[in-house]
C-alpha cells in the first residue's frame, strides 16, 4: 500500500534529542544541506503505481529509502553500515 511521506516532524528527530549547541552543529553540517536540498526534490508520486492500493502494508518512506542508498553509495559503505548508520548515528 503506498503511503506518501509524512512532512509532519516526529518528536523522535535528532535535533529533538540534542543540546543547542549539537543541534547548531547539525545544522551547520552536510545533513542541513542534504535535507534541504535534496530531499525535497525526491518526488514519491511517480513510484505509487508499484504498490497495491487495497493490499499490504504501508511501504516505507521511499525518501528515506533513496536517500539510504545516496548516502550509501556516496560513503562506499555497505548494507550492514547503512544500517547502523541509520539507527545508531544521529
Amino acid at each position: 500500500m503506498f503511503r506518501p511521506t509524512s512532512p509532519q516532524l516526529s518528536l523522535l528527530e535528532s535535533k529533538f534529542l540534542v543540546s543547542s549547541e549539537k543541534r547548531l552543529r547539525l545544522q551547520n553540517s552536510w545533513a542541513e544541506i542534504f535535507r534541504c536540498r535534496v530531499l525535497p526534490f525526491i518526488d514519491e508520486e511517480p513510484l505509487r503505481a508499484a504498490f497495491d492500493a487495497q493490499n499490504g502494508r504501508p511501504d516505507s518512506s521511499i525518501r528515506l529509502l533513496l536517500s539510504l542508498h545516496i548516502l550509501q553509495s556516496n560513503n562506499d559503505l555497505t548494507d550492514t553500515e547503512v544500517l547502523d548508520h541509520l539507527e545508531f548515528n544521529f
